[in-house]
């Protein structure tokens, strides 16, 4: 696997900057839109030669690791960085099925759980904050929780757990935090027998 920063000569005289990109899956370019003066003509054109030499070599480490890291079963350190609070909210958006009220009332409830545990800064958790102990917590918050009751608590972390399946797929975690952790449905209140009219007048 590597990763070559490139340039290539444009019509303009400009050089444009690309990646080349080796991994086992084959070889592929993408195009930074990030351009260099073939013959910088002052001061200003050099210092921006350097600046965007130096971003397209940030650039390029970041793809080299995002690839390293993925071939190792990894996720890169910078994509737990994302909101995960926002990965929810985006997911629900993009959800179609008849059940997106049970994703809404997990959200909010995680949203009030995490509140909790001072893990929220200005509307923001990280990928990386949600641990499998965090998990087991909300799960175990869940039941106790006075306003939820019956199979509720075991229908919102299924979907909690889904939305962290999804942040997997999307490799933005390595494995989902939660899945270990167990979601027993609640068991069924006992039918209570009814009595007959004359049962009742004794």
């Amino acid at each position: 696997m590597a990763v070559a920063l490139r340039k290539k000569l444009l019509s303009n005289g400009k050089h444009s900057l690309y990646l080349d990109i080796y991994t086992e899956e084959g070889r592929k370019y993408e195009f930074l839109k990030l351009y260099l003066y073939k013959r910088p003509k002052d001061e200003l054109e050099k210092q921006h030669n350097k600046e965007t030499q130096k971003t397209a070599e940030t650039i390029r480490a970041k793809r080299e690791l995002a690839i390293g890291a993925a071939q190792n079963g990894e996720a890169p350190a910078y994509r737990s960085k994302v909101n995960f609070l926002n990965f929810f909210q985006q997911y629900i958006k993009s959800y179609t099925k008849k059940d997106v009220r049970m994703f809404e009332g997990a959200l909010r409830y995680f949203t009030e759980f995490a509140g909790s545990r001072d893990i929220v800064t200005n509307g923001y958790v990280s990928l990386k904050s949600v641990t499998e102990s965090l998990c087991f917590d909300f799960r175990s918050w869940l039941d106790d929780h006075e306003n939820l009751s019956g199979e509720t608590p075991y229908d919102y972390f299924a979907r909690f757990k889904k939305v962290l399946k999804q942040a997997v797929r999307d490799k933005l975690i390595a494995t989902n935090p939660a899945e270990e952790v167990t979601n027993k449905r609640a068991d069924k209140t006992l039918q209570k027998d009814v009595l007959s009219v004359e049962e009742v007048q004794l």
